[in-house]
């Protein structure tokens, strides 16, 4: 699948994320702003551990790990997989690298993941944010207007419904 930016010449690339990935994500996850880092992973990573990269391109059953590649060089990352104890829900996770956002990147991995929900056994996804991060706010509401969060502990808690797969 090709993802373009809003400059044409910078052309990306999105597809399943491999073990052989890990040092590309590493050097990704390495360039991200403390801003990025903090909204991403509600704290801070300094030096990412084999064992953070190997949770964030683990592909199991009822997940999906995307990466999106600019030159061989990962530009953002997303991931969906299934919440411990609730049956049927998803949780999306996704982070653009700072010269990246804005493009609406983090708005098609979203809805690629969200698409292929249904394929992994989801009926609903659901998003955390840190409600002091307005874009990511903006960003759930944006595609899914609708969407009303559970408020608490400083953080907004979506759930959207999976649409249905369309019959061919």
């Amino acid at each position: 699948m090709q993802v373009e930016s809003v400059r044409p010449a910078r052309e990306v690339t999105i597809r399943p994320a491999a073990a052989t990935d890990a040092e590309r994500l590493r050097r990704f996850l390495s360039g991200l702003s403390t801003r990025t880092t903090h909204s991403r992973f509600f704290t801070g990573l300094g030096r990412v551990s084999d064992r953070v990269l190997a949770m964030l391109l683990h592909r199991g059953p009822g997940q999906e790990v995307l990466l999106a590649l600019h030159r061989g060089e990962v530009v953002a990352h997303a991931m969906c997989s299934a919440l411990p104890g609730r049956d049927g829900v998803g949780e999306l996770a996704l982070v653009v690298a700072d010269a990246w956002q804005r493009r609406g990147l983090g708005q098609q991995l979203a809805r690629d993941l969200v698409d292929s929900a249904a394929e992994h056994g989801f009926r609903e996804i659901g998003f955390t944010v840190l409600a002091e991060n307005r874009p990511a706010v903006r960003f759930v509401t944006g595609l899914w207007p609708h969407a009303r969060p559970l408020i608490g502990d400083g953080m907004y808690e979506y759930l959207v419904p999976v649409p249905l797969p369309v019959a061919a």
